[in-house]
């Protein structure tokens, strides 16, 4: 890794210049693929911190636009936005967080990804709430955003499960919901709360005690302990409750 590092250090300027202009005028997937490798490579070097971080913003603020207007047509974009910003996220995220109203605009365009029909999208966008929300405990930027809308990302998690997304999503919600017990227990514990509290959500199909098993099992993984093996199967058994089907022979086939 040093080798290549050494290597490819006095091309990364004019790479960096080319990536941005060639993604200004068309918004490639690949491209953006290019720019997740430079920040895997050099994210972590400080004499690379004002070239990755001019990468990360040009590439964000050309893609707010684009998604507002072409976030169904091209899921694969939106897929390889996903995964160069949890790639910043786990390499240098003080260089991303520190951009201007990135926090919030992270948090939304991962929220969309994750109402997505595509799975791919969905594991995408589930892979980079983890990495976000891992940073609650560190980053103030991300523990605010969190705090102020991960009520609604709870909300939506509960309803997908409950029957608004694909069964073969549960695995991905499972992970958002875990990374948010072991780095937003308090906060999760009061969402859950709220909303599993109110009759006939998720949905009609599951009574007040059946929320409440499944509310314990999930803070279970409060501070990473839980088995997250444990929680993909309750998310499973509830999602089978709220849709009707636990029990039946459906239910036991698939």
């Amino acid at each position: 890794m040093r080798t290549v590092q050494k290597q490819y250090a006095p091309l990364i300027e004019g790479t960096v210049e080319l990536i941005i202009k060639c993604y200004a005028a068309v918004h490639y997937a690949m491209l953006l693929d290019s720019a997740a490798q430079l920040v895997q490579l050099f994210g972590k070097e400080a004499s690379c911190s004002r070239l990755m971080a001019a990468l990360l913003q040009q590439l964000h603020t050309l893609s707010l636009p684009f998604f507002q207007s072409a976030l169904v047509e091209y899921p694969d974009t939106l897929q390889s936005y996903l995964r160069l910003m949890s790639t910043a996220l786990n390499t240098c995220p003080a260089l991303l967080l520190g951009i201007n109203g990135v926090p919030q605009d992270l948090f939304d365009i991962g929220l969309a990804g994750l109402e997505r029909p595509e799975q791919q999208t969905v594991r995408f966008a589930s892979s980079f709430f983890v990495s976000y929300v891992s940073l609650a405990d560190t980053a103030d930027a991300v523990s605010t955003v969190v705090s102020d809308k991960g009520g609604s990302l709870v909300q939506y998690l509960l309803q997908a499960i409950a029957g608004a997304a694909p069964r073969s999503h549960l695995p991905f919600f499972s992970e958002v919901l875990g990374a948010l017990c072991a780095h937003c227990a308090s906060h999760l514990s009061h969402w859950l709360e709220d909303l599993l509290s109110q009759d006939g959500f998720p949905t009609h199909h599951v009574s007040l005690t059946e929320k409440n098993d499944f509310k314990a099992t999930v803070m279970r993984q409060r501070g990473g302990q839980g088995s997250s093996r444990l929680l993909k199967d309750k998310v499973k058994e509830f999602s089978l409750m709220c849709r009707g089907f636990h029990g039946t022979l459906y239910a036991l086939q698939t």
